[in-house]
């Protein structure tokens, strides 16, 4: 399975995907060590739902573009369709 169909089960975006692997890995690594990595980690977690929120705007922008051109496409067969008749 995809990351993508990973992330469509879960109901999120591939970008908050990404960034959730990110943010739990490096989360995980900082916090091995000491005890204020904690106050790191959550800043960088939080620096990166805001940077999440960039990719599942370009992912709707994209979506909605594509359905766009799939309705396009349609009544350009329904058209070609009639000029052949």
């Amino acid at each position: 399975m995809t990351r993508r169909r990973y992330c469509a089960a879960l109901g999120m975006s591939m970008g908050r995907g990404v960034a959730a692997l990110i943010a739990h890995e490096l989360g995980a690594a900082i916090n091995q060590g000491s005890d204020d990595g904690f106050v790191f980690s959550s800043e960088l977690e939080r620096e990166l739902a805001v940077r999440a929120e960039g990719p599942d705007a370009r992912e709707r922008r994209l979506s909605e573009k594509e359905a766009v051109l799939r309705a396009s496409e349609q009544r350009l067969r329904a058209a070609a369709r009639l000029i052949r008749a």
